[in-house]
């Protein structure tokens, strides 16, 4: 997207969409391979023969640059490099001298090099970064903003508000609610992932200026205790992904003037909720004629489904993991009559009510009863 790559004739559809169906296209003719689909990502390769030809191919446009090897000819567009060794003054150099032609940028992984000194020099996953300046707002075309995993900051710029271009953003942050005008004014986020934030409270309550939000993940938040009312007018959300958030409480009634409300959830993932008892009625009732995907995993307090998951008619799969005192699917569940695969893992009390009563799944065409990876049912 950043470089310009994504082409479309309908301007009203999202850039987003245009590149799933790219690599869906590539992924088809075997450009691709070892394609998984995690639920709110995908993992895969580039083809070794297809690696091979766009290496020969842009050969005179890009660099990886190694230690040793920092002098480089001709005016290159796209630059990485991976070498522990090679200190980031000089790597920076590079592409302040390439400055009109270069591109894109490619830094090494923290993961990879988490202990080399050349990490210091850069944003990702950089736990020595306090501040970010407010001279990053001016930069108002700016698409994309990873500070993911950088501990260390005290709080997000006070004008972060101006990234009015901004569709994707990851943070973590020191603060204990997020400033409603602030991130709550960015009208054309698209992604938002808040992740280890150890003393947030909250998110912002006013959610509705996030108009076009598709996706939300809410990921090792210690404090964080429940979603803001707010959330139920973000209408184009599609994914909400919830994990490692041992204090939240989801249970958020279907009430009133709501019961009219639809809006258009697709996937709903929860991991490692050890507070959960309740699920988001409001938010997967009104989203009933469009869930597709449900996942739930690690949830060792919650002891019942809802009667009215039933309602969720538009559900095609279901997953439940390690989620220990369920002991029975839901009564009406039969009325889930999109639901194409059922898969229950290592919840010893559930998978035995399943196989006391085949007839309540009988209607799904592919049911999997997994205890400890070992045990099979279809």
């Amino acid at each position: 997207m950043a470089l310009g790559l994504l082409k479309t004739n309908d301007k009203t559809e999202e850039l987003e969409n245009i590149a799933d169906q790219y690599m869906q296209v590539l992924w088809s003719m075997g450009f691709l391979v070892d394609f998984l689909d995690h639920g709110i990502y995908w993992t895969f390769k580039v083809h070794d023969l297809m690696n091979e030809l766009a290496i020969s191919m842009t050969e005179g446009e890009s660099a990886f640059i190694n230690f040793g090897s920092q002098k480089v000819d001709g005016k290159l567009r796209h630059f990485s490099h991976g070498d522990t060794e090679l200190c980031g003054e000089e790597f920076l150099q590079l592409i302040v001298d390439n400055s009109r032609s270069v591109r894109s940028i490619v830094f090494p992984a923290a993961e990879k090099y988490r202990d080399a000194p050349i990490i210091g020099s850069f944003i990702t996953w950089n736990d020595a970064l306090k501040k970010i300046p407010e001279s990053i707002c001016e930069i108002q075309k700016l698409q994309m903003l990873r500070l993911r995993g950088c501990s260390e900051i005290k709080k997000l710029p006070n004008n972060i508000r101006k990234m009015i271009c901004l569709r994707h953003l990851e943070i973590t942050t020191q603060e204990e609610v997020l400033p409603e005008n602030g991130i709550g004014c960015l009208s054309s986020l698209q992604f938002l992932h808040v992740v280890g934030c150890k003393s947030l409270l909250s998110l912002c309550e006013g959610m509705q200026g996030l108009k076009s939000l598709r996706k939300l993940f809410l990921h090792s938040n210690h404090v964080i205790s429940s979603l803001p009312d707010t959330i139920k007018y973000l209408k184009k959300l599609e994914t909400l992904a919830i994990g490692n958030c041992p204090k939240i409480n989801l249970k958020m009634e279907l009430l009133g003037e709501d019961r009219e409300l639809r809006l258009s959830l697709k996937k709903f993932i929860i991991v490692n909720l050890e507070s959960l008892v309740d699920m988001p009625q409001l938010l997967l009732q009104a989203s009933a004629d469009t869930l597709k995907y449900m996942q739930i995993e690690g949830c060792e307090k919650l002891e019942a489904l809802p009667e009215w998951l039933q309602n969720l008619t538009s559900l095609e799969k279901l997953e439940i993991t390690r989620c220990y005192k369920l002991s029975s699917l839901p009564e009406g569940i039969e009325h889930l009559t999109s639901l194409k695969e059922l898969k229950i893992t290592e919840c010893p009390a559930l998978i035995e009510s399943c196989r006391n009563d085949e007839l309540k799944i009988a209607h799904v065409p592919v049911v999997h009863l997994i205890d400890h990876d070992t045990d099979f049912y279809g």
